[in-house]
């Protein structure tokens, strides 16, 4: 319910986070569960207060049984501490992920850990290895069917082309519209896509592209894309 919650921008997410919260959880692998949804709210709406908290359980995190968890809270860890611009620490966490999911079989997460890997190697302008991370991420999520995977990798695509200085081959690899996933992503789709179009020149279509992304979501990242 939790995790739905956050996902759909409801209002009630923090203070249903913080009820959860506020119960004893002797179960470390529920704690984590708990940890991950904070650092998951907090990346939606621009409030990173606990990625040092987050990189701190991802060093006990093995104690953990169940490797769903593992790669669950990693994935959320690892993308919080890019975000923060923690490289060599997100990408420790990634390769972990990885490393989890494929010897678990955990196929469904492959391409979000190939994708934060991309992430990472952006972020430190290793423009080379990161296509190659981001278009094996965009070939696992279709070969698994996943919608938001694929659309979350190509988002970032975009955005690596333009920084390559190659905005026209951003537009071109951008094609379709997202269906089935998250208002946030949808929005983020449509602001990486747009700001390829106005670095090509081509303002007016990304005007449009973007036109009100706050009716669409509440999620810091698309919305300052779109600005």
């Amino acid at each position: 319910e939790l995790g739905c919650s956050i996902e759909l921008e409801v209002e009630e997410s923090g203070n249903l986070l913080d009820e959860l919260t506020a119960q004893t959880q002797d179960d470390p692998a529920a704690q984590l569960q708990l940890l991950g949804r904070r650092l998951n709210l907090e990346s939606r709406f621009g409030k990173l207060q606990s990625v040092e908290l987050g990189l701190a359980a991802a060093d006990v995190i093995d104690r953990v049984d169940d490797p769903l968890v593992r790669t669950s809270f990693r994935n959320v860890v690892a993308h919080t501490a890019a975000l923060s611009a923690h490289y060599d620490a997100a990408t420790t966490i990634a390769l972990q992920m990885l490393d989890d999911a494929q010897t678990h079989r955990l196929k469904f997460a492959i391409p979000y850990a190939r994708t934060l890997l991309g992430m990472c190697h952006a972020g430190k302008r290793e423009f080379d290895p990161a296509a190659d991370e981001i278009v094996t991420a965009i070939g696992c999520a279709e070969e698994n069917r996943d919608g938001y995977a694929a659309w979350n990798a190509k988002a970032l695509l975009t955005r690596l082309r333009i920084a390559q200085g190659d905005p026209d081959r951003a537009v071109d690899e951008m094609s379709g519209e997202p269906i089935g996933v998250t208002p946030s992503m949808v929005m983020e789709v449509r602001a990486s896509r747009g700001l390829a179009e106005a670095c090509c020149g081509r303002l007016d279509e990304a005007l449009r592209r973007i036109d009100g992304p706050q009716g669409v979501t509440k999620a810091v990242e698309p919305v300052v894309l779109a600005v």
